[in-house]
């Protein structure tokens, strides 16, 4: 299982992408929903976005 929030995935950016995570996390398994741990900061989205495990991505439509 794996979520994701590339759209400006840098370093300095990932504490409030993960305090982000952590609230639509909680808010997913209060509905009894699985959801993963963590974000994932690794996977290219190319590859993230195929994937049947895929519980949260995000994609943008403009460059």
């Amino acid at each position: 299982m794996i979520a994701a929030l590339p759209m400006y995935d840098r370093p300095d950016n990932w504490a409030a992408h993960d305090a982000l995570w952590s609230l639509i996390r909680d808010g997913l398994r209060s509905r009894g929903n699985a959801a993963p741990d963590a974000l994932d900061h690794g996977t290219d989205p190319m590859d993230e976005w195929g994937r049947p495990d895929l519980v949260l991505g995000q994609i943008c439509n403009l460059p």
